[in-house]
């Protein structure tokens, strides 16, 4: 299961979610009380569950030493390592075999 560090927050709620993921897809998803919010989320469409984004944040960055959350993912997903849901990997890797 991935885990953030950090709640994500969407729609005025704090998402604290663990995922796995199976070739690029969401396959089981556990959260605190936002479990229906996050199913709802992932199940937006045929995108919605796929790996989308990996970001490699350095724990000593200068967000991450602040030791904050900020509720703003601008801010917030610059603070540590993180996975991101859609489909922007496919995109990505497509592009570079191009």
């Amino acid at each position: 299961m991935n885990a953030v560090r950090r709640p994500t927050r969407y729609a005025a709620t704090d998402l604290r979610s663990e995922k796995r993921s199976s070739s690029g897809r969401v396959v089981e998803t556990r959260a605190d009380e936002s479990l229906g919010l996050v199913v709802r989320l992932l199940d937006t469409d045929e995108c919605a569950s796929r790996l989308g984004e990996a970001a490699l944040v350095p724990m000593t960055s200068p967000l991450a030493a602040l030791n904050i959350v900020f509720h703003n993912t601008l801010f917030d997903e610059n603070d540590g390592c993180h996975l991101a849901l859609c489909e922007g990997l496919r995109s990505a890797s497509k592009a570079s075999l191009t």
